[in-house]
């Protein structure tokens, strides 16, 4: 079926390898950190690539996507689509709700990449790996060794003119060379190493958009773009042909080319976006038809910046009429080309099935063993068997176990049977409920930092008046200059009564498990991570919030004052500028 899956392609139809005689050494960069021109691998380092070989001393570099998850079942809600689709593109480019996780935890991974990855990541995150850059000619070459090398600035470019089945056979191959090859440079979980294949959709699409920014941009912006910086910068559009990989700005996670250049497949079959009723409101969610497979990122063709953006979608056809004779072929385009993703199985063995039903166990409440409880059948001492028998239930045990005590004293098979779907109904519940809860945490810390920058935007219109009426008081009669002062103060009464609400929020914080708030404290620092004023200031932000969290749970919520939030949050000049206004006006 076309949609086989890259690895099953991979297991059952894999070729045997024969390295191909040309060598690309020539081509190699001359030293770390260099940039090369022309370079078919790496022409734009960094110090936290990942680097897989190929051959010929070729190099596949891919870059890390980090998915805030404290387990297997966790995984990542965004929106993918686009903000306002042109006419009958809304049936299947409308923004909607998607998921996206990884296979990987830190401790899956080999230890030189370990080091890569930031310390503070372990335990809460999940890990896959997308390529840098779209695979090149040269690439191309050492793995297939179907023709003539590509030489200079042709071997750094995208490899295009390939159909969705010859990249399923490079896979295959490439896939095969690592594992015979360089099987201790992969990844692996319970001795099941890392694969390669074409990302799916969501995993292609929430990379292309930055990974983890904060949801302001992540969710709304249509394209992630630097300050100063226009679409132009980032993407390969307007053009007759592909260029060389690297050429323009890398996105926030450090990828080229997700923006025009060559278009490319992912994993996903086309389907409609519709809109359906869901829990009394109405949602958009994939129509049940799959077609052709989904190309994204625009190409070199693309007309303008709009079709390069991430939520675009273009459906490909699977075959098509050869220009030569023609006959139908596999279908295959001078502007489509291809990334890879690494990842894993999801269950790869059994001590990873193992730590999914532990962490199922948990999320539901189940202190043991995750199945159902089996109704007692020995004969009870009172005669009873057959009949519903009365229990002690414990005021302090957990829902499910005691209500698995019930299910075991029911005589009834009915009552069993009802007893066991309210059981799964409970479970259901609480694994919601668990999600909820992380969920709700994260939206505790982020009020709480949004708060933050209110306190600094009132505290800036509250400097702003004074420092405004010492600049024009030759220009201001007394009437006028004691209505601003009126308004500075309405705004330093709201500045007050909002810092305290502040402070109740950061009260709430402190009172949730320290472990789970820490963890939510590093994904927000995260998000915000990039160069722009906005992502500074959200910063300062977060480190007073969490320094005043930590201070509450040391000190108590009395301890914190208005004084001090404010001295940690607003700008030393504006808040200087302030008290001194105030008690200019008192005298």
């Amino acid at each position: 079926m076309l949609k086989t899956h890259a690895l099953s392609l991979f297991l059952m139809c894999c070729l045997a390898f024969t390295a191909p005689s040309p060598s690309y050494a020539a081509l190699r960069p001359a030293g770390q950190g260099a940039q090369a021109a022309n370079d078919p691998c790496n022409p734009q380092k960094a110090p936290d690539d990942i680097v897989l070989p190929m051959p010929n001393g070729l190099t596949m570099v891919f870059r890390t996507v980090a998915i805030p998850a404290k387990g297997v079942l966790y995984d990542k809600r965004f929106s993918m689509g686009v903000s306002q689709p042109d006419g009958e593109r809304k049936i299947y480019e409308s923004r909607r709700e998607a998921y996206v996780s990884a296979p990987f935890r830190q401790n899956d991974l080999p230890a030189d990449w370990r080091k890569i990855l930031p310390a503070d990541e372990a335990g809460a995150y999940m890990y896959y790996f997308i390529g840098k850059y779209e695979v090149t000619n040269a690439q191309w070459q050492a793995v297939m060794g179907d023709g003539t090398p590509s030489q200079g600035a042709d071997a750094a470019k995208p490899k295009t003119g390939i159909s969705w089945y010859d990249m399923q056979q490079f896979l295959c191959k490439y896939n095969q060379w690592l594992m015979d090859n360089h099987a201790q440079s992969l990844p692996s979980i319970d001795g099941s190493p890392a694969y390669l294949r074409l990302p799916f959709e969501e995993e292609w699409e929430f990379a292309a958009r930055g990974g983890n920014l904060p949801p302001e941009k992540l969710n709304y912006d249509d394209f992630p773009l630097e300050e100063g910086k226009s679409v132009e910068d980032y993407a390969v559009f307007g053009t007759e042909n592909p260029s060389v990989i690297g050429t323009k700005n890398p996105n926030p996670l450090g990828l080229y080319d997700t923006a025009g250049n060559v278009a490319e497949p992912v994993e996903s079959a086309f389907r409609f976006t519709v809109a359906d009723s869901e829990g009394g409101g109405t949602v958009r969610r994939l129509h049940g038809a799959h077609g052709g497979w989904v190309s994204k990122g625009g190409s070199f063709l693309s007309s303008d910046e709009t079709a390069v953006y991430p939520g675009k979608r273009i459906e490909l056809s699977v075959f098509g009429k050869s220009e030569a004779g023609g006959k139908v072929r596999p279908y295959a385009a001078r502007n489509l080309g291809m990334r890879l993703v690494l990842t894993n199985l999801n269950v790869p063995g059994d001590k990873r099935a193992r730590e999914i039903n532990a962490e199922f166990s948990a999320m539901s409440g189940q202190s043991g063993n995750p199945r159902k409880p089996e109704p007692a059948q020995e004969k009870p001492a009172d005669g009873s068997k057959g009949k519903d028998r009365l229990v002690t239930l414990d005021a302090h045990g957990t829902p499910l176990s005691e209500l698995d005590k019930v299910i075991a004293a029911a005589g009834s098979p009915f009552m069993q049977s009802n007893l066991a779907q309210l059981r799964d109904i409970v479970v259901d519940s609480n694994v919601a409920r668990e999600r909820e809860k992380d969920a709700a945490v994260l939206g505790a810390l982020r009020s709480g930092v949004y708060m933050a920058e209110v306190l600094r935007g009132l505290a800036f219109r509250c400097w702003y008046i004074p420092s405004a009426i010492k600049k024009e008081s030759g220009n201001l009669d007394k009437e006028h200059i004691d209505k601003l002062y009126e308004k500075m103060l309405e705004h330093f009464s709201i500045l007050d009564a909002s810092t305290k609400y502040y402070m109740l929020g950061v009260q709430q914080v402190a009172n949730l498990p320290a472990p789970l708030v820490q963890a939510k404290f590093v994904e927000i620092k995260k998000e915000y991570g990039g160069k722009d004023s906005l992502s500074k200031r959200m910063r300062e932000n977060v480190s007073a919030f969490e320094k005043h969290v930590a201070f509450v749970r040391d000190k108590g919520p009395s301890a914190l004052t208005v004084k001090r939030v404010q001295e940690d949050v607003i700008p030393a000049v504006h808040l200087k500028g302030i008290r001194e206004a105030l008690a200019k006006r008192k005298n």
